[in-house]
């Protein structure tokens, strides 16, 4: 090879490695903007559901999905606003892309269980309950909520099972105590079902479901009245809707 032609080659050698590290840094940049950018969707996205704007939070995280595809950030958050507007329309098909992605999700088989449940589709709720047990056995909400899924098959034994692994996991959780004093409050044991709900109003004085619980328990069973309408009252502050015809047509006078 005469010194021209390798002055060609040495010369050629260069631009190719240019080229090569002018399209690797364009990449890069390129992938580290797009990080940004569904980064600040997502940002958007959660700013927009916790100020209870959550067609608005959908959208954001439409865009953020749009860059990628895989991100399950953004996805459970569209899940969680679908959720909040009751819009289940893709509801499913999400869950289950969600779970494709993260196959360890805990809150996605919580979410699909509940939705299987409230469609009647008590084996497949079971399955996903027992999954995200299975993933988190310590962590004791899965646990009551299979209890309840047992408890609309009629199962009593088995909901019953469930509740005590609840509360067993966690003796202080409020949640396991008023789902388990909810289930012996439709089971007509009302002094087991009156000491769950006192018990999980004294470690959560802020949820308005047991007070709602126990306001119908010390008015109706009881004959508590006034009791009963001072719980009533508190659980409709707090914001539970089923709580203010109740307390409306027997408590205000």
């Amino acid at each position: 090879m005469n010194s021209k032609s390798l002055f060609i080659s040495v010369i050629i050698s260069k631009i190719f490695i240019i080229f090569i590290s002018l399209f690797l840094w364009s990449s890069c940049r390129n992938n580290s903007d797009d990080e940004e950018i569904k980064t600040n969707y997502l940002t958007s996205a959660k700013y927009n559901f916790n100020n209870n704007l959550k067609a608005e939070a959908i959208k954001y995280c439409d865009k953020a999905l749009t860059i990628d595809s895989l991100y399950k950030e953004a996805l459970f958050l569209k899940i969680l606003s679908m959720d909040g507007l009751k819009k289940y329309d893709d509801y499913l098909n999400n869950l289950n892309k969600l779970l494709r992605i993260d196959s360890l999700h805990y809150d996605g088989y919580l979410y699909r269980a509940e939705y299987f449940m409230n469609s009647q589709e008590y084996s497949s709720s079971i399955n996903d309950y027992k999954k995200a047990i299975t993933i988190e056995p310590k962590n004791e909400l899965a646990f009551a909520l299979l209890g309840n899924c047992y408890n609309a098959m009629e199962e009593k034994d088995s909901a019953l099972y469930y509740f005590n692994k609840c509360i067993q996991i966690n003796p202080n959780s409020p949640f396991g105590y008023n789902q388990r004093g909810g289930f012996f409050f439709t089971n007509m044991e009302f002094k087991k079902a009156y000491d769950d709900l006192t018990h999980s109003v004294s470690l959560d004085s802020t949820d308005a479901y047991p007070l709602y619980n126990l306001g119908v328990l010390k008015y109706s069973i009881q004959k508590k009245y006034d009791e009963g309408c001072a719980d009533m009252k508190k659980a409709f502050e707090l914001g539970y809707a089923g709580s203010k015809d109740f307390y409306e047509q027997r408590c205000v006078k």
